[in-house]
């Protein structure tokens, strides 16, 4: 993310607003502020039906997997030091 949001972003600029889908925000904006940058999250609407509005079991089940891999790839970006 650092790569790309470097070459959009105007020379200087240390404010972002960070946009992705709720369940990810939380990861993507502490990678931008780890850098350095202020920003703001604005999580997206939810597209998934199965993480907006989890109606049968097998739905609630592929919702805390999505849970689950945000949580371990929290820890994957914490132990390559790409977040505190």
């Amino acid at each position: 993310a650092l790569g790309a949001a470097a070459l959009l972003l105007p020379v200087g600029a240390r404010q972002v607003a960070v946009v992705t889908s709720p369940m990810h925000t939380r990861r993507a904006c502490a990678v931008f502020e780890h850098v350095g940058f202020r920003v703001v999250c604005v999580p997206s609407r939810e597209h998934h039906e199965l993480t907006r509005n989890p109606e049968k079991v097998q739905d609630r089940l592929a919702a805390a997997r999505a849970y689950l891999y945000e949580r371990l790839g929290t820890l994957k970006y914490r132990a390559k030091g790409w977040i505190p």
